[in-house]
C-alpha cells in the first residue's frame, strides 16, 4: 500500500513540477509577443509597400486630412 502512494506522489509531484515549468515558458513567448506592435507603422508600409502596376494608381495620403 505505502508503494502505491509513494507512486502516486512522485507522480503527482512530477506534474505540478511540469506545469509550473511549462507555466513559465509560455509566460515568456507571451511577453516577447508583446513587444511587437500590433499594426504597422508608416514606416514599415514605405519600407515594404510596392506600388500598383496600374496606369490609375492614386497613393492615398493620409498627412492632409482634417
Amino acid at each position: 500500500m505505502w508503494y502505491f502512494v509513494i507512486i502516486v506522489s512522485v507522480v503527482m509531484i512530477g506534474f505540478f513540477i511540469w506545469s509550473g515549468a511549462d507555466y513559465r515558458r509560455q509566460k515568456i513567448e507571451r511577453e516577447k509577443e508583446k513587444d511587437k506592435p500590433p499594426f504597422r507603422s508608416e514606416q514599415d508600409l514605405e519600407e515594404y509597400g510596392k506600388s500598383m502596376e496600374d496606369k490609375d494608381y492614386n497613393p492615398v495620403d493620409f498627412g492632409d486630412t482634417e
